[in-house]
Parts: C-alpha cells; sequence; structure tokens
C-alpha cells in the first residue's frame, strides 16, 4: 500500500472488507480492518493519516477510499450512537477517540442519580439516598446521634457495686434539663449537650456574679507564681498554664509546686522548662551546703 500511496494518487480498496458496525467508532472500524488483511493496525493507521505518518489523525476520505464506501455514510454508521439514557442518536464528532455515551446534561444527571440507590434509614426508617460507597445508613444529624447512643447502651456502661454486692447501673442526670446523662459519660460531665451546657453556664452567673466580676488575678491558685504580662489576665483566670490546671483538678498538693528557695541562701529558684526545681540556687551554694553538712556530723 505504501507503493500504491506513493505513485497512484487514487486509491484501490484493500482486498479483504469488513461491515462497519453502528456505533463502533473509527479506531475499532480500522482495527479490525487491519486484522482482516493481515496488518499491523498501528502501520494502517499511519497510512490513514493525512498526510500518511506517524503523526495525524485517520482522514475519513482514505478509510472510505480503502473500504470503497461514502465517506458521510460511513462517518455517520461508524459515528453515530444511543444514548444509554433517553436513546437519541448522538451526532459525530469531529476527531477520533473515545465516543460518548450519554447525549446532554440531563442525562448524565439522570444516570447520576439513577445510580445513587434508596433505602430506609436504620433508626426512623425514612428513605434516603444511598451514595456511592456509603456504609451506615443513617439519614441526618440526629440519627447518628441516637445510633451513638445505642452503641454506648449496648456496649460497657459504668457500673458500680451496692451494699449487697448486686451490680447497678450509676444513673445521673443533667443538672439543665434533668435527663439521664449517655453512657459512658465521663466523671466530671454534667449536662447532656451544648444547649444544656449554655443553660447552666448561664445560670451559674445570675447565681454567683461576684464570681465572675471579681478584678483580675496577679497571681496562679496553684503555684502562686505571677502571671506573665505578656498574657492579660482575667476575672475568670485562675491558673497560670494547663500544667497547673490538671494538678489543681487532681487534687494534688501545690506545696511541691510552689515557689521554693534555695536551701543554703534562701534565694528564690526559678522552675526549668520541665517545670523542676533544683534544691540549690548554684553549684557553689551546693557545695557550701555539703561542707555544712560535713562540718557538722565531724563535730557532733
Amino acid at each position: 500500500m505504501t507503493g500504491l500511496a506513493g505513485t497512484d494518487p487514487q486509491l484501490v480498496p484493500l482486498p479483504f472488507q469488513v461491515r462497519p458496525k453502528a456505533g463502533e467508532g473509527g479506531p475499532m472500524f480500522i482495527r479490525r480492518l487491519a486484522q482482516a488483511n493481515h496488518l499491523p493496525p498501528l502501520y494502517l493507521r499511519r497510512f490513514l493519516n493525512e498526510p500518511p505518518g506517524p503523526r495525524g489523525k485517520p482522514s475519513w476520505a482514505r478509510l472510505a477510499a480503502i473500504t470503497g464506501r461514502d465517506p458521510d455514510l460511513l462517518r455517520t454508521t461508524l459515528e453515530t450512537k444511543k444514548c444509554v439514557e433517553c436513546g437519541t442518536d448522538i451526532p459525530p464528532s469531529e476527531t477520533f477517540g473515545r465516543r460518548a455515551i450519554l447525549c446532554s446534561m440531563r442525562c448524565r444527571t439522570r444516570a447520576h442519580r439513577r445510580r445513587q440507590t434508596t433505602a430506609p434509614c436504620r433508626i426512623c426508617e425514612k428513605p434516603m439516598k444511598i451514595q456511592i460507597g456509603q456504609r451506615h445508613r443513617l439519614c441526618s444529624s440526629a440519627c447518628r446521634r441516637t445510633a451513638y447512643l445505642q452503641r454506648q447502651r449496648d456496649g460497657a456502661a459504668a457500673m458500680t457495686r451496692s451494699d449487697d454486692g448486686r451490680s447497678v447501673q450509676e444513673t445521673r442526670l443533667c443538672i439543665a434539663c434533668e435527663k439521664p446523662l449517655p453512657p459512658g459519660a465521663y466523671a466530671h460531665r454534667r449536662t447532656c449537650s451544648a444547649t444544656c451546657r449554655l443553660q447552666a453556664s448561664r445560670w451559674s452567673r445570675i447565681a454567683s456574679p461576684a464570681k465572675f466580676t471579681q478584678p483580675p488575678a496577679d497571681r496562679c491558685e496553684f503555684c502562686h507564681e505571677p502571671f506573665l504580662k505578656s498574657r492579660p489576665s482575667t476575672g475568670m483566670r485562675r491558673w497560670c498554664s494547663g500544667r497547673c490546671r490538671q494538678r489543681a483538678h487532681r487534687g494534688l498538693d501545690p506545696a511541691p509546686y510552689r515557689i521554693r528557695t534555695c536551701g543554703h541562701c534562701q534565694e528564690p529558684i526559678e522552675r526549668n522548662e520541665l517545670g523542676r526545681v533544683s534544691q540549690w540556687c548554684s553549684r557553689s551554694c551546693r557545695e557550701k551546703a555539703r561542707r555544712h553538712r560535713r562540718a557538722t556530723a565531724d563535730s557532733s
């Protein structure tokens, strides 16, 4: 065929022909035509490029010449496809390549919605749309919360022992709405929801306004260290750091954590980055204290 294309501009049909299938596309038809004539598909595709060569796109006129068919009719047969959603004919495009299977955005939206199946919600049993890859069939945040409480109730709950040795479940009530707290709640939890927590905060402000209108504190309630000036304190501030707040909540003795003085010169000792305090302020004080202990031991 190379010699024919180079010497004679009029192309002749190939010896073996295949029947074009509706909607199969130009690349698949060229592959079947090359295999019927025992030719490499890439070789025939390059021969059909315009101009002939490794680059370019197959020409419908050259393809129709080697098949002996009308170019417009061949292109219409190969490129016209039916929309899988509405059955409308999709007109042929200007280039070779992958053909669309949906004719419009409306059909694409319909096909996407059809893939989203519906199923009843596991809690309220209302129909809901199931997204692709969705595992939990819960339609709203309220149903998800209910499912979470059910899992907590079915799981390990806080158990206490009564006087006669039987296991009973500890029931605690919300201080705002007096409803039972969810099972497995932390010991310091007092409210059941964010709304009740906000309401309880408002009530505490009304009941004890002096607690929230007191002047700003200048020292930590746990370690008695002054607050840093770079962090302005307010009337609600009670501790200098989160570490002091945790120690106060745990009920630890604040004496070991307060400002410590040197055992020799009685000067205050600052804490290091880890919050630790040594017994002496310097090496010289440590040596003086050691010599003093030795002298006291020798005299005794």
